[in-house]
This record gives structure tokens, sequence and C-alpha cells, in this order.
């Protein structure tokens, strides 16, 4: 199909192709971005195979993803996943991903994850209830921009938030807090807190804080 450099490949993948591994993207010479949507089909272990230089990788409908399926992925700097089932303990380790999303995929945790130079995280329109383990963003340490709306979040632990220093915007709208997250103050770069369409009744929250912020939507 001819160079495709600086251009995102849109592929729909069917049953025969995943059976038949009819799509072999070698084809695609100098090939950096890329969308595919699975149709309910599993991603094998060798389909990014010869995508070494890729940059922009975005997934849908996935049915499964083998956990070998991004290796070799090293140059990644966007991965969206959407509509698609992430096995638990599912590895998510690319040195070069700067934004991540992983939304309407049913997840009910946070998923571990060694992202040194990520930027911007969105776990939206999941099924996370608790977040409330200090370790689990221990491993993205440049994070500014946290999206956890839409999901089904009661509690959020304290120190939380200890391992991302340089947080700026925490997207928390839409889930089943009953208070501001205490975790929140203690983010020190903090510039937006979005807390609209939860459970919280009593808005009484630090003077100080408030004012540092340039927007608190609730």
């Amino acid at each position: 199909m001819g160079n495709a450099e600086g251009k995102v490949v849109n592929l729909s993948v069917t049953y025969d192709d995943i059976k038949n591994k009819s799509i072999d993207l070698k084809q695609f010479t100098g090939l950096n971005a890329l969308s595919v949507d699975f149709c309910g089909n599993t991603i094998y272990k060798d389909f990014f195979n010869g995508l070494e230089n890729i940059s922009y990788l975005c997934i849908k409908n996935a049915k499964k993803i083998h956990s070998q399926a991004f290796v070799g992925l090293t140059k990644l700097v966007t991965l969206i996943i959407e509509y698609s089932h992430i096995p638990p303990c599912f590895p998510l380790q690319f040195p070069c991903l700067k934004e991540l999303s992983i939304n309407n995929c049913k997840l009910k945790e946070i998923p571990r994850m060694a992202l040194p130079d990520l930027k911007t995280l969105s776990l939206a329109n999941n099924k996370i209830t608790s977040v409330d383990k200090e370790h689990i963003f221990r491993d993205v340490p440049k994070l500014t921009k946290l999206y956890l709306n839409s999901n089904r979040i009661y509690e959020i632990g304290y120190t939380v938030f200890k391992n991302t220093p340089d947080l700026q915007v925490l997207g928390l709208n839409d889930n089943y807090l009953d208070e501001v997250p205490v975790a929140a103050f203690y983010c020190s770069k903090l510039e937006e807190l979005y807390c609209q369409e939860n459970m919280i009744s009593d808005f009484h929250v630090m003077k100080e804080f408030c004012e540092k912020l340039s927007v608190f939507k609730y």
C-alpha cells in the first residue's frame, strides 16, 4: 500500500484476518501512526511486528490483548485503548510514552505501569471504585494531567499523589465521592480540579487551596 509515513492508517480487522493472519503491517513503509478497530477479535502476539518506529497507536474493540502484543514498540508516544479488555497485571512499559488513554474498558482498578515520561493519563468511563494505594503512581513521576472521571470512585487515599509532584490537572467528576479528596490538597502544583457530579454536600475546603486553583468545578 505504499509509503504511509506521516499519515494515520485506519484498519478494521475481521475474524478471518486474525485467523489467517492476512494483515501484514510490514507493507507500510515508515508507518508512525495507526488506528485499528479489532471488531471484537483478539490481538495476537505478533500483530504489531515490524512497527518499531510507530509513535501513535489507537486500539478499539479488542476482545483480548496478548501480554506481549506491544513488545518492540519502544517509540510509542501516544497509546489509546478503547472498548477493549485489559487483563489484570497487563504490562504497560513504554520508555517514551507521554499520553495514555484507557477509556471504556471496564477497568476495576488502576493498572500498574512503568512510564517514566508519561504526562497525561486518562482512565475515564471505567468501573474503578477506589484509588487508595500509594504506590500506584510511583512509576509515573512526570504525570501532569490525570482524568478519572465517570468511574465509581468512592475513596481516594490521603497520600496517593505523593509520587506525582507535578500534577496540574485532576479530573474526578461523575464519581461517588462524598468529599473533596484531601489528597488533592497536597498537590502543590495543582491548577485545575474537577469534582462535579459526585455526592459531595460539604464544600468547605481550605480557603488558600481554592484560591490557588485557576479552575475548581463542583
